[in-house]
């Protein structure tokens, strides 16, 4: 499973994906506010079907969104002792 930040051009929307071995999830804006993408890329590898809103894929993409929002989650918290190092004048040109 992988999972990717993707900042639309168009929109300026920012949208995150999961992928697994079979499947891409994306939620756009705001928890997903702005829309979401399913793809199934056993029967779609060219992603031209979006079943988000298809009630026979409610259960997948509910698993797949608590899934892409754990990873979320996870790679915004700060591993522990780890500090920021701050520079003082850091944009001084000599």
């Amino acid at each position: 499973m992988f999972g990717s930040k993707v900042e639309g051009q168009q929109t300026g929307l920012t949208g995150y994906s999961i992928k697994t071995l079979r499947y891409r999830y994306s939620e756009w804006g705001e928890d997903g506010g702005a829309g979401a993408e399913l793809y199934d890329h056993q029967t779609d590898p060219h992603e031209l079907k979006n079943l988000a809103a298809d009630p026979r894929q409610k259960q997948r993409a509910q698993q797949l969104s608590r899934q892409l929002r754990q990873r979320i989650a996870a790679a915004r918290k700060k591993p522990a002792g780890i500090t920021q190092i701050q520079f003082e004048n850091r944009w001084r040109v000599r």
